[in-house]
């Protein structure tokens, strides 16, 4: 059994063979001290006496996941703070690897590795997180679908192509229910839940707005490996956007809930599609971990019957209850 003390004295040993290697083995020949015009010769260095920088925390690690291993059944506090060390070794040992940068700038990387993970989501961070938080926030879907937002899963939309966060959609391309990629940056496989809602239906006898539910999915299975909806559970199936005629523009927003228990599926009783998503969050103890949502308005292209709100237009004068202008002489 590998032992703290074992662990220590590797992590010892290797930052003094980091300060011992600090220095670049090179081999130069001696100079000349004769009164030849000749420039002094440098001799070739051989191939052992290149410099090869040692990656960092590789024994640690090791060592780190075969303690972790041998004490795997006891679920003590420490064990999961080992796990973390051995995790952050792992990145550490090898991202400044020019080979890994190289790989990761040019799509060829493996989710599975905790490097390419640590890049991944580093960069997500970065680049699309901040104009995700802008857009929801100008745009008021905080606070008018969820009270705030920390998101730790990259939720993606596609229809036809990918498309930006809170961008304009026609009714003709969402018909069909779009295609998510969930990015999750934790190795263990853990369960979600998916929704996608309309928060600006109209209230008429409350004369405000209400939340209609066009799509629910439960149990979705949710890895760095795993990034589809699929093995989950639909409850609600998709409905397209429908906005009606004469109300604002509607802003269709798409979450991803993290359940209380990554064991045991989710059991919904009787979702319906009129539902408050902050009650909806805090009755199933469900913690939003990414959102995105896009933007639509009703055009000639929406087929079903819709409810048209707005004035009445004025009466014509000149056209009779059946909408026919009546004949300009009268028979008697």
């Amino acid at each position: 059994m590998v032992s703290i003390s074992r662990i220590l004295k590797a992590l010892s040993k290797e930052s003094k063979d980091l300060k011992k290697d600090a220095t670049v083995k090179t081999t130069h020949s001696p100079i000349l001290t004769s009164s030849s015009a000749l420039p002094p010769v440098q001799k070739k260095a051989k191939t052992s006496d290149i410099y090869d920088p040692p990656k960092l925390g590789v024994l640690a690690a090791q060592l780190l996941g075969d303690f972790v291993e041998e004490i795997e059944p006891s679920s003590d506090y420490s064990i999961q703070k080992l796990k973390i060390q051995k995790y952050r070794l792992q990145i550490d040992s090898e991202i400044n690897d020019p080979e890994v940068r190289w790989n990761f700038r040019n799509g060829r990387y493996d989710m599975s590795m905790p490097v390419y993970c640590h890049l991944r989501e580093r960069e997500w961070r970065i680049k699309a997180l901040p104009k995700l938080m802008e857009r929801i926030t100008l745009m008021y879907v905080i606070p008018d679908v969820f009270p705030t937002l920390d998101p730790t899963i990259d939720l993606r939309i596609s229809f036809l192509s990918p498309i930006e966060p809170g961008v304009w959609q026609k009714s003709t391309t969402t018909e069909r229910q779009p295609e998510l990629t969930l990015t999750s940056f934790h190795q263990d496989t853990r369960l979600y839940t998916l929704f996608m809602v309309d928060p600006d239906m109209p209230d008429v006898e409350r004369k405000s707005f209400k939340t209609q539910w066009h799509w629910l999915i439960t149990n979705i299975p949710l890895s760095a490996t795993k990034h589809t909806v699929s093995g989950g559970t639909t409850l609600l199936d998709y409905i397209p956007p429908h906005p009606p005629k004469g109300t604002p523009y509607h802003r269709y927003t798409i979450g991803i809930l993290h359940q209380p228990n990554d064991h045991e599926p989710l059991e919904i009783e009787q979702p319906h599609r009129w539902m408050n998503v902050r009650e909806f969050m805090q009755e199933y103890r469900l913690e939003l971990c990414g959102a995105s949502f896009f933007r639509g308005e009703w055009d000639e292209n929406v087929s079903i019957r819709e409810p048209i709100y707005g004035p009445k237009p004025p009466p014509n004068l000149y056209l009779d209850e059946t909408g026919k202008r009546p004949p300009k002489y009268l028979n008697l």
